[in-house]
């Protein structure tokens, strides 16, 4: 996650502009201050576009997006190629939709993660699930620009295999005190009565050439089954970097399925031991590192109705937490596609959807100037109804 822009939704990409995001902290007041109206980054039109996975990051004035687009679809909804825009005002204005992917059928490009290095580097990482009629199946594949997003070359850096189906969601990111590409994976594994997920760190350096691979998880097959297929089947994880510091957290089966994380000071290369940052039954972790050294976390307890978003903080990479707060606090509807980003000025920002029963959803900001002890929230989306505005039909 780089600076405090992760604001989106499942469906044509909404932007916000949040004034709080640039602003200094002596103008800053928790509870900030949307900047203008909802911006489309899509291009393809309303429907056109077809949305499975989103990611944003921010870097300066420049903001950069990366989804998963069905607008070239001709099977059935299964293809996702995956697209690419960004903007250099702060998201006011977005640029023409690049496609990242130039192999002509690239079946089920899944949920594609992006990060900017401080050369300006952009890396997208996603995983291609199957190409009909070839040997490239279950690759990780990464693209790079050297162009500001104009074109990308796409590489595979982890090799598929035949009937592996296990590598979903791969997250990446780069250390901005090296430009190192960052990549953290899982696979699927069966001994004895042992099943589960392994966790692996991949560190690259800038032309893709591997610098080390390191197995994260301390226990073997710990790394949880999902409920789901495919997609839904893997455990779900958060990978941050910032100055040689290295963090990740995954849905775990210890202390009955908490998350788990790991931390590494020498830039992926080796991890500490494993820690829970969660009470049992809960799912999907977000992270972060604040320019303060501190790593802060967010996840939902499965258990909860109302999936009301937890937030916690370690300044000791992740031997002890902070006690959780709520970030949310729900009663008659549900939280869902919660993110997580810390300011320069440690302001914490938390991009959540609210549901509601009728199916109808808004998005909202959640801020904290005071690590996470109190909170106020925004509205983001400026339209009105069960579909207020063009980002609400997903």
């Amino acid at each position: 996650m780089q600076a405090a822009c992760r604001v989106l939704r499942y469906g044509t990409f909404l932007l916000a502009l949040a004034g709080m995001l640039w602003q200094p902290v002596s103008s800053v007041q928790a509870g900030a201050i949307v900047v203008g109206h909802n911006v489309a980054i899509t291009d393809a039109g309303l429907n056109g576009s077809n949305l499975d996975g989103t990611d944003v990051v921010a870097q300066d004035d420049t903001i950069y997006a990366v989804w998963g687009d069905g607008r070239d679809d001709n099977t059935f909804d299964n293809f996702r190629q995956i697209y690419f825009a960004k903007s250099t005002d702060r998201g006011q204005t977005w640029s023409a939709n690049v496609r990242v992917g130039k192999v002509d059928y690239d079946d089920w490009g899944d949920h594609p993660q992006i990060a900017v290095g401080p050369d300006g580097i952009i890396w997208i990482t996603w995983y291609l699930f199957y190409k009909p009629n070839s040997n490239q199946v279950n690759e990780i594949r990464i693209a790079k620009s050297v162009d500001g997003g104009q074109t990308f070359t796409v590489s595979t850096v982890v090799d598929g295999f035949e009937s592996a189906e296990d590598r979903w969601r791969p997250h990446v990111a780069v250390d901005p005190a090296n430009g190192r590409v960052i990549l953290l994976y899982n696979e699927y594994w069966e001994l004895g009565g042992s099943v589960g997920y392994d966790l692996y760190v991949n560190v690259y350096d800038q032309n893709l050439q591997l610098v080390s691979h390191t197995t994260i998880n301390d226990q073997p097959r710990v790394g949880r089954l999902g409920e789901g297929n495919q997609d839904n089947s893997v455990p779900l994880k958060s990978l941050v970097a910032s100055s040689g510091k290295v963090c990740a957290a995954w849905e775990d089966q210890r202390n009955r399925f908490a998350i788990w994380g790991a931390c590494s000071s020498d830039g992926g290369k080796t991890f500490g031991a494993n820690f829970p940052l969660s009470d049992a039954d809960a799912i999907s972790p977000r992270l972060d590192i604040g320019a303060d050294g501190l790593l802060y976390a967010i996840y939902v307890n499965k258990n909860d109705d109302h999936k009301n978003v937890l937030f916690r903080y370690s300044d000791d990479n992740g031997a002890t937490w902070s006690p959780s707060t709520s970030v949310t606090r729900l009663q008659s509807s549900e939280a869902k596609y919660w993110d997580l980003a810390v300011d320069v000025n440690g302001q914490i920002v938390v991009s959540w959807v609210r549901e509601l029963l009728s199916s109808a959803s808004d998005l909202y900001l959640s801020t904290s100037l005071d690590k996470g002890k109190s909170w106020s929230q925004l509205a983001v989306e400026d339209g009105t109804g069960e579909y207020p505005s063009s980002a609400d039909q997903w």
